[in-house]
């Protein structure tokens, strides 16, 4: 195999595998934004929330093996964390880039080491990775008390469940992401991948 085929087949893998972890995410999100009443601006700025994304992107720098994660993993997960806020939430460059630094500086303190939320996105992305049966659940699990607590659907839950399905469905079908989002995302992609924006680096005010 050429070097040139090893890349293209190579960041393919990684695309494959950052579409699984947005996939995994964004079912979370549609079951507390759908089932829960969860505003998508409120779970956005939920510290639990960026650094468990911060941990789930995490994941899948596992597959660059260990010495090529030391040495750019960080990039790889701003790449994919920076991105995905911009898109999903249509954060403006700056402030996806901003959030993703506050994570990453308190990935880099001590204070982290045991960190609940970065800790559980891991756990959900490598579980995502791997192709486990069981849904990443510890998102909603944190929001949501009941998210995995094995209680019985009672007859007349499953009912209004059933009546729920048309609209789940044409809530999960919608257009997730604006034009103008998926340009600025592209942008900042480039950028990153250039080191044109260096991601350790504090925005100017």
């Amino acid at each position: 195999m050429t070097d040139e085929r090893f890349k293209t087949e190579f960041a393919a893998k990684l695309n494959e595998a950052a579409i699984k972890i947005v996939a995994a995410l964004n079912t979370q999100l549609d079951y507390l934004s759908f089932f829960e009443g969860k505003q998508k601006r409120k779970l956005l700025t939920d510290v639990y929330f960026q650094r468990y994304a911060f941990g789930m992107f995490d994941a899948i720098t596992t597959l660059l093996g260990l010495e090529l994660r030391q040495k750019i993993g960080f990039q790889f997960i701003a790449l994919f964390y920076v991105k995905y806020f911009i898109l999903e939430f249509e954060l403006d460059q700056a402030d996806a880039l901003d959030m993703f630094r506050n994570v990453l500086n308190f990935y880099n303190t001590h204070e982290n080491q045991r960190d609940t939320a970065i800790l559980d996105g891991g756990f959900d992305g490598v579980s995502v990775l791997r192709g486990d049966a069981n849904s990443p659940q510890k998102l909603t699990g944190h929001f949501v008390v009941s998210a995995d607590d094995n209680t019985p659907v009672t007859p007349a839950e499953a009912a209004k469940l059933l009546g729920q399905l048309p609209a789940l469905q044409a809530f999960c079908g919608r257009d997730r992401w604006s034009d103008n989002a998926i340009r600025e995302a592209d942008k900042m992609a480039k950028a990153l991948m250039s080191g044109d924006i260096t991601i350790m680096e504090n925005r100017k005010t």
